[in-house]
């Protein structure tokens, strides 16, 4: 095992995943509490758009992302938030859109790039010095935002009609909220890939809601989660020849499965009881 932590791109990767932790766990909260799954798998995907024109142009690939993603999830959120019960026709279409410029710009770059699929599933083992600053600044960014806007992401994430009687800014703090969708985006999708980021972003905030009763307490849950399942994903990738990504992924789906039967069980188990002491009374 020494060995294996001696190596410089599993530090590249364990940094990876301390930094995809740490997005999963601030912006994957708020996305599940405010009902946005759909709407950050939208930005998610259409961030392909970003792929194709970071390779068409020869531009550096997560500063381009981050871009790209921004944007998106600036125009869904202007077409969606006067209308976000009945959003799904806008965003798949975005997201539907986004994809297809991807491949039209790759369709008019020189040739196949031999890289592509680690932007579709992610290519942990193969983060960069580069790759880790970007990410670095930004998950240190979606960090401040979280924590100077704590409050009122917290009001508009659980009772938006009292955050407007308390004057707070609804529509500048959603508009904010995407934007840290677009900037956890740009981080997971060097680590899972733009088909899986959902999955990474959803799943541990999920796992987090059922073992909190505070929004902050949620995050921490959901980080340290995500960083158990990173790791996880990656031990398998490296010793029994595996995609990290895919690996990551079918963890964490194991562990909410195991998570879903055991409180079932006890649920279970404590109507049995219960039964019984009212038969025996």
């Amino acid at each position: 095992m020494h060995e294996f932590f001696s190596f410089t791109f599993i530090q590249h990767a364990l940094m990876a995943a301390v930094l995809a932790s740490i997005a999963c766990g601030i912006v994957g909260t708020l996305i599940v509490i405010n009902q946005l799954v759909f709407l950050a798998g939208g930005v998610a995907h259409a961030a392909y758009g970003g792929v194709g024109a970071a390779i068409t142009l020869r531009l550096p690939l997560l500063p381009t992302l981050l871009c790209f993603t921004s944007s998106t999830a600036l125009l869904m959120g202007a077409l969606t938030v006067k209308r976000r019960e009945r959003t799904e026709v806008l965003i798949g279409a975005l997201w539907a859109v986004g994809m297809a410029i991807g491949i039209l710009l790759l369709d008019f770059s020189n040739g196949y790039n031999v890289d592509l699929m680690s932007y579709l599933f992610g290519s942990m083992l193969a983060v960069s010095s580069f790759d880790l600053w970007v990410m670095a600044t930004v998950v240190a960014l979606i960090v401040v935002l979280a924590v100077v806007f704590y409050e009122e992401l917290l009001m508009i994430s659980f009772d938006m009609e009292y955050a407007r009687t308390k004057r707070v800014p609804v529509w500048l703090i959603y508009t904010l909220l995407l934007l840290m969708t677009a900037c956890a985006t740009v981080v997971l999708i060097r680590v899972v890939g733009i088909i899986l980021t959902i999955a990474l972003l959803t799943i541990p905030s999920f796992i987090g809601m059922r073992y909190a009763d505070r929004l902050w307490k949620m995050m921490v849950i959901a980080a340290l989660s995500s960083f158990v399942f990173c790791v996880g994903g990656l031990i398998a990738a490296y010793f029994i020849d595996v995609t990290a990504s895919a690996a990551i992924i079918v963890l964490e789906t194991l562990a909410l499965g195991i998570i879903l039967l055991c409180e079932k069980l006890s649920e279970f188990w404590y109507k049995h009881k219960l039964c019984n002491q009212l038969n025996s009374d």
